[in-house]
């Protein structure tokens, strides 16, 4: 899991002074949509913080490359957008003006989705690598499998042990505990 933490800083000169008071974040400033939204993709844990102005387009080219990351919209005071309509298009919070004290519980709970979204989606790409890879031992999934050998034969046995000491014990080892765990797949004897 990578711990170090990026915050892009999208078209808000007054936001970066304020990220660099932070020693854990790497700091990225940048001027169009497509060049943070590479420096999103590129670093699993990041937020990024925009202009009113930025968050809208950013939102709709971040759904296009399906990625999914908090955004901190920066909307002075008086300003003609609505703070009600960007978060509705998705922005996880707006500021109306740069502070230490405003943005510091925003970026750690922007940052702590961001982790989390990533452990998660890390976590689903473990599990599915070892369900394949337990299909792949199996020869079929449970739900192909039947306790009726007169309709479905079960899958045959993978290639056993390589070791010539004592193979005939192995083999035997194998085969109960292959057994055993077909019948505990397919929920009866």
């Amino acid at each position: 899991m990578p711990r170090e933490v990026h915050v892009e800083v999208l078209a808000c000169a007054d936001a970066a002074p304020i990220v660099r008071e932070f020693p854990s974040a790497q700091l990225g400033v940048h001027d169009t949509v497509e060049s943070a939204l590479r420096a999103v993709t590129a670093h699993p844990v990041s937020v990024v913080i925009a202009a009113a102005s930025h968050c809208g387009p950013f939102l709709k080219a971040a759904a296009a490359s399906h990625v999914t990351v908090a955004v901190i919209g920066v909307q002075p005071a008086g300003s003609p957008s609505d703070a009600a309509s960007l978060r509705a298009s998705g922005v996880m919070d707006v500021v109306s003006e740069c502070t230490r004290a405003a943005l510091e519980p925003l970026l750690r709970r922007a940052l702590d989705f961001r982790a989390l979204l990533s452990l998660e989606l890390a976590h689903r790409c473990e599990s599915k690598r070892l369900l394949h890879r337990e299909r792949e031992l199996l020869g079929a999934p449970p739900e192909q499998m039947s306790d009726d050998l007169d309709v479905c034969q079960p899958p045959t046995l993978p290639v056993g042990p390589r070791s010539v000491y004592n193979l005939d014990e192995a083999s035997e080892a194998f085969e109960r505990s292959y057994i055993d765990r077909v019948h505990q797949l397919c929920g009866s004897s």
